[in-house]
């Protein structure tokens, strides 16, 4: 008798051994919603490098600046006269005053021109106002449908930008990428969609891997009004 204890003993432990591991298990579903999952990731990972990759061989290997370069707005009056533009972007964007950005056109061989720089005075809801600071295009007036950008604006989202070791900003730049809606952050990861460098060549490759949009300092000094 005493052996047969022992034997049922062991025989429910072993069962409830078995019920514990079945249970943990993670169901095939479960199973087959990760690995989506991080397949998902590897893929987004993938194209975020790859459109880095596009945008950063436009401002590195272009005579003049990018074709086609991303845009944020467009421009939806203009007044001359008055220095004033109007564009679609506003609070919903979560588009603030002061912010700077670049007025541009794709002129011969869809190449980007720069016509102006631009400072947002009045934002409304859907649209805002701003004011002409500089003419980089003598003679080019601002007209309906012209690009509006800023490397360091994302509509409804901050971006996180790394400054590279080999700058020494100033304050007014850290206020630039603020008032573009964006965060400045201390270290390099896999979260940083801008990284601003003096020596753009010298992180292409980790931006390439991470998806990030390179930007050379001197666009930085530019949104942050000192060029």
């Amino acid at each position: 008798m005493g052996r047969a204890r022992v034997l049922a003993w062991v025989g429910a432990a072993m069962l409830a051994v078995v019920a514990v591991l079945v249970l943990a298990w993670p169901a095939p579903d479960a199973l087959h919603h990760a690995g989506r999952r991080g397949t998902a990731a590897r893929t987004d990972r993938r194209r975020r490098a790859l459109e880095a990759r596009i945008r950063n061989e436009a401002v590195c290997c272009s005579s003049r600046v990018p074709k086609e370069g991303p845009k944020d707005a467009e421009v939806l009056v203009a007044s001359d006269d008055r220095a004033l533009v109007y564009i679609n972007l506003g609070r919903r964007n979560g588009l603030r005053p002061d912010a700077l950005f670049v007025v541009w056109r794709l002129g011969r061989d869809r190449v980007r021109e720069e016509v102006a720089v631009i400072r947002v005075a009045r934002v409304d809801r859907t649209s805002a106002e701003a004011r002409i600071t500089k003419r980089i295009a003598d003679g080019v007036p601002i007209v309906a449908g012209m690009s509006v950008s800023n490397p360091f604006f994302a509509s409804r989202r901050p971006l996180r930008v790394y400054l590279a070791r080999d700058l020494v900003p100033r304050d007014d730049a850290y206020r630039a990428i603020d008032l573009a809606g964006a965060r400045a952050v201390p270290e390099l990861d896999d979260t940083v969609n801008v990284i601003v460098a003096r020596d753009i060549e010298t992180v292409r490759g980790p931006a390439e891997r991470i998806g990030a949009l390179v930007v050379p300092e001197a666009d930085l000094e530019r949104y942050a009004g000192q060029k």
